[in-house]
């Protein structure tokens, strides 16, 4: 059995010319996809543009003070002074006890907060600050150390 199309519906194949609606579609097709490189040669301008050297960043910047160059001896105090930095001891303590036994032992604290474990914390290193990690029932699940 064959069908055929009706007259109305042909579509004829010797015009190579496209419709005025296929014209429109590949020219909005082609300024969206320039537009879309615009943006990411854009994107790349400013990320090279505010891309420093290394030698550039400042000396205090938290990306370069690492926690290992601060230098202990086994005991777990400073070299430069006689205060604990770590508390070891303190897993599994409650976390108020443990604040409470931090800013006892080291009074050069001035900032001692607890944290739930897990919690979004910003990555700067700070000499007079320490985090208590908590765990949900409230006792301390990792070892606070300045910083």
């Amino acid at each position: 059995m064959h069908f055929e199309r009706p007259e109305n519906e042909r579509t004829t194949t010797s015009s190579t010319k496209p419709s005025r609606n296929q014209s429109w579609l590949t020219r909005s097709t082609i300024l969206i996809a320039l537009l879309a490189l615009c943006g990411v040669i854009l994107s790349v301008v400013y990320a090279v543009q505010n891309t420093k050297p290394a030698s550039a960043l400042a000396v205090d910047s938290p990306a370069l003070v690492p926690a290992v160059d601060i230098i202990e001896d086994k005991s777990g105090l400073m070299s430069s002074d006689e205060f604990p930095t770590r508390w070891p001891d303190l897993l599994g303590v409650s976390g108020e006890e443990a604040k409470a036994i931090i800013i006892k032992e080291n009074p050069t604290l001035s900032t001692v907060v607890i944290i739930p474990e897990g919690s979004m914390v910003t990555m700067d290193y700070r000499t007079d600050r320490v985090r208590i990690f908590v765990k949900e029932d409230g006792t301390v699940a990792t070892i606070p150390m300045i910083g």
